[in-house]
């Protein structure tokens, strides 16, 4: 807790070492009794709980900072409040752990500082449903259960949806420990120098700031396409997340007839079956460009599946050019004849000025 001296103890727990380095400077260049460690044993050796703010990066090499929060809220509830999760890309965390997205600029992470100490709103953000230890692998785990009670056909579908998850987890973890850990720290670097330089030398090292934060952003975004989908995560958003790289703008998503609401892994799956209608959808490997928009509808019931895309776009577009609509049709033909037989499922393609609608149908067993 603070000390008597009044300023509050920040604990930081980071496995980068630069970037440890660059947290410490900025927080006690603003007043704060900071320690720093690298990894979780080090970070319970250092007693947490009796820190004002506790901030732990996700990634510690091959252990989670997560770790570490659920074992402080555990203990004790109300340590959530004094918890900061840094991560690279989206995460699901306790709904009470607000998170700081890296790379962040310096006063992000001192607004997050004094929110955590109890002196400032908060502008830290927090999400999500809490997170459960090791979401992939049970997800990964349930598609396959769900494509063996839909039939033998469609198994190879929910081994490849686990060998995705494991495949987004991994990229999104080296973008994370690398690029994004580089471009933190130079971030924080970079303004401890401007705050060294006279006002009038600072104009060049503001233009380059800019520059590296862009960078984050975009990087940013591309973590979040590569991060696994998580426990929790609402149907329409799981068959979105996971179907908007195909697309030029996320889809609009309609879930329809299921009694109960639809489960995760029904919602898993009918992400997997959606993403290949779009691929249907996309034409023949020669065609240029995404699709330009879609909405997708799911119905079902506890027997039935049928995922609806409907793709469409504005006069004058290159679908609409004859010769093209030729090539794109004869490859679609020989492609839904491959995908009906592997999947054991009835698909219908039909296509009218400026749509294309693809319906793929199975049975088996849906019901969560």
């Amino acid at each position: 807790m603070t000390s008597d001296s009044g300023s509050p103890r920040v604990l930081v727990v980071d496995d980068a070492a630069d970037m440890r380095v660059a947290i410490c400077r900025m927080l006690v260049s603003h007043g704060y009794r900071v320690d720093a460690v690298g990894t979780l044993a080090e970070a319970g050796a250092m007693r947490p709980r009796e820190y004002d703010a506790v901030l732990v990066d996700m990634h510690l090499g091959s252990e989670r900072g997560a770790t570490l929060i659920a074992d402080l809220i555990a203990a004790d509830p109300g340590l959530a409040s004094r918890c900061l999760l840094m991560s690279g890309g989206p995460l699901g965390v306790h709904p009470d752990v607000a998170v700081l997205a890296k790379p962040f600029q310096p006063d992000q992470l001192l607004d997050a500082v004094r929110t955590l100490c109890g002196t400032e709103p908060a502008t830290a953000g927090s999400a999500g449903p809490e997170e459960l230890p090791s979401a992939t692998a049970p997800l990964a785990a349930t598609a396959r259960e769900l494509a063996a009670s839909a039939g033998p056909g469609v198994t190879l579908l929910g081994m490849s949806g686990s060998l995705r998850a494991h495949e987004r987890a991994t990229v999104a973890e080296t973008l994370h420990d690398g690029p994004v850990q580089g471009l933190a720290s130079a971030i924080l670097g970079l303004h401890l120098i401007r705050d060294q330089l006279p006002s009038n030398q600072t104009e060049l090292l503001d233009s380059v700031a800019r520059q590296v934060s862009e960078a984050a952003t975009s990087l940013r975004g591309l973590i979040g396409r590569f991060s696994p989908r998580w426990l929790g995560e609402r149907p329409a958003e799981t068959i979105r997340n996971q179907t908007a790289w195909l697309l030029a703008a996320p889809p609009v998503v309609d879930i329809r007839s299921f009694a109960d609401g639809m489960g995760q892994k029904t919602a898993q799956f009918a992400a997997d079956i959606a993403e290949l209608a779009l691929f249907l959808a996309s034409g023949s490997p020669t065609s240029d460009g995404q699709l330009p928009n879609a909405r997708i509808r799911v119905l079902g019931t506890d027997e039935t599946l049928a995922i609806e895309t409907i793709i469409s776009w504005a006069a004058g577009d290159p679908r609409d050019d004859d010769a093209r609509d030729f090539a794109d049709t004869a490859w679609r033909e020989s492609l839904r004849g491959e995908m009906e037989s592997a999947l054991g499922a009835d698909i219908d393609v039909a296509r009218c000025p400026g749509e294309l609608q693809v319906r793929v149908s199975l049975h088996g067993t849906f019901g969560s």
